[in-house]
């Protein structure tokens, strides 16, 4: 099964035989998930990409910034170029 976040700038996959569990695909990816306390604060997309911009990150490092309907956002760093955000 193919899933993926509909509306995603970039995408990578990867097709192998599952059954061997222990390969597993080196994206080069760290997703992070961002928190927060949701009782006091509302997050908007442009709050994340101006903290992180401000912080010397670019789109490119970091990809799409995604959040469900709970108020749970996530983004992907690059592996190569993660500084610990």
């Amino acid at each position: 099964m193919l899933r993926c976040y509909e509306g995603a700038e970039r995408q990578r996959a990867f097709i192998a035989d599952f059954s061997d569990y222990e390969a597993k695909p080196d994206f080069e990816i760290i997703p992070l998930a961002i928190e927060y306390n949701h009782k006091f604060i509302t997050l908007k997309h442009a709050d994340i990409y101006g903290a992180l911009n401000n912080i010397g990150l670019t789109p490119a490092v970091y990809g799409d910034i995604i959040h469900d309907e709970q108020g749970n956002w996530q983004f992907f760093c690059s592996a190569a170029q993660y500084v610990g955000c």
